[in-house]
């Protein structure tokens, strides 16, 4: 097995090989902390606190009309509203 360790960024590399990997049981990852507000639910409750107008990036050009929205678990997060809307 071939360890790399650089002392300036503090990273240990392994270059193992397949089976190597299998033996140990695979590189270790921490578990991905999911970011979602739902926590789960497909659907929540909120209050719209306020109405924005977001534009996208490049190379689309259209104004995105979104609100930010309180949620039942007291999280807050910009939602988009579909739809054909009048100013």
């Amino acid at each position: 097995m071939i360890i790399y360790i650089d002392l300036e960024l503090g990273q240990i590399r392994f270059g193992s090989t397949l089976w190597q990997m299998h033996r140990r049981g695979g590189p270790y990852r921490k578990p991905k902390v999911s970011k979602n507000p739902f926590n789960g639910a497909p659907f929540m409750k909120g209050v719209v606190l306020k109405t924005v107008i977001r534009k996208p990036k490049k190379p689309n050009s259209a104004n995105r009309k979104c609100v930010v929205v309180r949620l039942s678990n007291g999280k807050e997060m910009t939602a988009y509203v579909p739809g054909k809307m009048s100013k």
